[in-house]
């Protein structure tokens, strides 16, 4: 007795290719040409949508591993916290197409605070958003400055 395994055999080269392109398009967004074109060092002003203003001040090193001290005026005062993170860029078609990425994690006293950016090479502000790690959900888009300077 012959079995028909056409339907079977269709689905699983479809889902294969379903999950091939779906992997795929996750790994070109997240993609490291290397360390970024800028340094991120200094003291940065992150203006939040939700009405709070955060500074950082970063220390970067050669590979665009991020570190450094955190400060945010809240209800019960001032908070601190601890900066940890890293930059890197993404090669466009050409040096204006070009992306610096950056994310950092503020361990404040408690909850942990996620800042994702990007700037392009030829506007050179970073824009962003944050939320809590463990809250994913509640999210604030945020702002910095023009950046200062250009890696050598």
């Amino acid at each position: 007795m012959a079995k028909n395994f056409g339907p079977v055999l269709f689905g699983f080269v479809f889902g294969s290719l379903l999950l091939t392109v779906v992997f795929s398009s996750e790994i070109a967004a997240q993609r490291d040409d290397g360390p970024p074109a800028h340094n991120f060092a200094g003291t940065w002003s992150l203006r939040q949508s939700n009405g709070f203003t955060v500074t950082m001040d970063l220390k970067q090193n050669n590979r665009g591993d991020l570190t450094g001290t955190a400060t945010a005026n809240a209800r019960n005062g001032v908070s601190r916290g601890t900066v940890t993170g890293r930059a890197w860029r993404q090669n466009g078609a050409s040096w204006q197409s070009n992306v610096d990425h950056f994310q950092v994690e503020i361990a404040w006293n408690g909850p942990i605070g996620v800042y994702k950016a990007s700037a392009s090479w030829s506007e050179g502000i970073l824009r962003g958003e944050t939320y809590q790690k463990d809250k994913p959900s509640a999210r604030a888009n945020w702002t910095a400055g023009s950046f200062a300077r250009r890696r050598r």
